[in-house]
């Protein structure tokens, strides 16, 4: 009788068998070990040639959002196949041995000899084809770039623009009611509120409209006002 073949696992992969033990950890990732993962993942898009954008808690935590997030979010404008090739060649890199159709989780180790001062830990890195799960369709016509200054650092980052970012979670906050993206809807429209008012008729109607009516039940009416005049709802 023949003997069963059991497929060597490739190196630089993980399987769907490791990802919660993966995961665990990554979740306790905090800003810094992001900040480096996400410097890192830059790095590597721009040495390839692969136009990119960040998105999503992340994103908005350069733009000054003090909202928790453990993830790092990038969308790219590139094949799956383009993103394998590259992404195969990373040591410090861990992908998802099997198919991933539209978004694949990696895994980049940052911290140790790589940055020096951060906990070493492999950071949760979401790198989305342009169009999926509310990317924009093409991350390098959508973006803008946004400064990130402290006392030891001085970068910048391409972001999703205000438009992609106030479609993609008024479209989730729609399909799911979550808390955090109704933080996010509320620190963009407070922060921005003059260039939403001027983008609101590119915004879906029923969504802005179904946001106003869940920002009205815990606030106050001068808070309402503004909300409903930015999102353009009498």
């Amino acid at each position: 009788m023949a003997r069963l073949q059991r497929t060597q696992q490739q190196p630089g992969t993980y399987t769907y068998e490791q990802l919660p033990g993966l995961m665990v950890a990554a979740d306790e990732a905090l800003f810094p070990q992001l900040f480096a993962a996400a410097d890192f993942v830059a790095q590597m898009l721009q040495a390839n040639g692969i136009p990119y954008a960040f998105m999503g808690g992340f994103a908005l935590k350069l733009r000054g959002s003090t909202r928790d997030t453990h993830d790092v979010d990038v969308t790219v404008e590139c094949t799956m196949l383009r993103l394998i090739e590259v992404l195969s060649g990373q040591p410090r890199i861990l992908r998802p041995a099997g198919p991933t159709p539209g978004v694949m989780r990696v895994f980049v180790l940052v911290g140790g000899q790589f940055d020096p001062g951060v906990p070493e830990l492999w950071v949760v890195v979401d790198m989305i084809i342009g169009g999926s799960l509310g990317a924009p369709d093409h991350p390098q016509t959508s973006l803008e770039v946004v400064d990130y200054n402290t006392d030891m650092v001085q970068k910048q980052f391409p972001v999703i623009d205000l438009l992609s970012s106030m479609a993609s979670k008024l479209g989730a906050f729609y399909s799911r009611q979550g808390p955090n993206d109704y933080r996010d809807l509320t620190f963009l429209i407070t922060k921005y509120p003059e260039q939403v008012f001027a983008i609101r008729n590119q915004l879906n109607a029923t969504q802005r409209q179904y946001f106003v009516a869940a920002f009205a039940r815990t606030n106050t009416d001068n808070a309402i006002i503004r909300v409903k005049h930015a999102l353009g709802i009498v």
